[in-house]
């Protein structure tokens, strides 16, 4: 057996560097703000907030949407999707910094059946293996964000399995969802590898597409409805260390990660985003990622009350409710727009703003494709 590396090097250099002391849906109405330097008077289009709540199956069950190419749909999606709670503290061993931690590193508030279950079909999960954990006989792999580590991914793959296995049994169509692993972290042995991949093998199994055996133009010209269930593809990010059970993200997605930290620079960055490659999905990210180093400052000051000023925000959570605020003219932009094209809306905090309601408004009236 490889022998197996030191994984807490990060980590224990993360806390020696620390030393801690101690919204609404507003996208759903008009919005008269100006976030950031950013200002937006236009409400979210009547068709969108008149959108049925009726989201669980929402692609399974419209027989339009099951006839359509994959290409032409808009997927709502969860940045972090698997750091809907904090699990470890990597960067400081104080209980009062938790807190403080938790707000610049919690991206979401829910579990991934529930982000499911409200209509999401893509998750971006950064896995990372626990050798302390393994070695102890523990839960080996997790979600973790930069500083923190989230969600066991027992839990979040199980969800998937369970998600998936219900809407066969619930509905005549079926539900497709991707998974983007990235910012791979502790997989430095050949054991970690190869254990991750049964483990996807053993819990995605029969749902799972075999995507590096697919042409990716190919694949997503077919209609839902041409598949013999539903289905989940497992995208990777960086080097291959599952070869055969997930494909590479750059074969499949046009990444529109805008790498903003402040609020009204992410806005007009996803605004300036454009798809127009029919044959890969094109993601838009909208939300903003403040830097492991900022995020550690955000933290170290937490308990001032200037803390986070200079981003305009004092966590993840309020950051993604001014985001919202923006957001109807992010959409408004997409429908003027023909190249947009955003098959993939990714966000923080999804329940804060309408981006469930706005995929599937855009899926019906389909992308890459000429509008009146």
């Amino acid at each position: 057996m490889e022998e197996q590396k030191d994984t807490t090097t990060r980590r224990e250099v993360l806390r020696s560097a620390a030393l801690v002391g101690g919204g609404g849906v507003a996208g759903y109405g008009a919005a008269s703000v100006k976030t950031n330097g950013t200002a937006c008077d236009e409400p979210l289009p009547s068709a969108v907030r008149e959108m049925d709540g009726d989201t669980e199956f929402w692609l399974g069950d419209d027989d339009e949407l099951q006839s359509r190419p994959m290409y032409t749909l808009s997927l709502p999606g969860t940045h972090h999707a698997s750091f809907y709670e904090m699990t470890d503290n990597w960067l400081s061993a104080d209980f009062l910094s938790r807190g403080h931690v938790e707000r610049w590193t919690k991206p979401q508030s829910r579990d991934v059946r529930t982000q499911l279950e409200d209509g999401i079909r893509y998750l971006d999960v950064r896995p990372f293996y626990d050798a302390e954990a393994a070695a102890d006989g523990g839960r080996r792999f997790w979600g973790h964000h930069e500083v923190a580590r989230g969600a066991p991914l027992d839990d979040v793959f199980g969800d998937i399995a369970d998600f998936l296995a219900e809407a066969d049994a619930s509905t005549d169509g079926n539900e497709i969802v991707f998974v983007k692993l990235s910012h791979i972290d502790g997989f430095d042995t050949k054991e970690s590898r190869e254990g991750f991949a049964d483990f996807l093998r053993s819990h995605l199994g029969e749902y799972a597409f075999e995507l590096p055996a697919e042409e990716p133009s190919e694949l997503l010209s077919r209609p839902l409805s041409s598949f013999d269930g539903s289905r989940v593809g497992v995208l990777y990010e960086g080097e291959n260390p599952w070869e055969g059970v997930a494909d590479s993200r750059e074969r499949w997605l046009r990444d529109g990660w805008v790498n903003k930290p402040t609020v009204g620079d992410a806005h007009r960055a996803a605004v300036g985003l454009t798809h127009t490659d029919a044959s890969r999905l094109g993601e838009t990210g909208y939300y903003v990622t403040p830097t492991e180093g900022r995020i550690a400052l955000a933290v170290l000051t937490g308990w001032l009350p200037f803390s986070g000023a200079w981003l305009g925000y004092s966590g993840l959570r309020e950051a993604a409710s001014e985001m919202s605020r923006l957001f109807p003219c992010y959409l408004n932009h997409a429908l003027a727009d023909d190249s947009v094209n955003p098959n993939v809306l990714t966000v923080d905090y999804y329940h804060e703003t309408a981006v469930v309601d706005a995929c599937r408004y855009l899926s019906r009236r389909g992308l890459h494709r000429p509008h009146p």
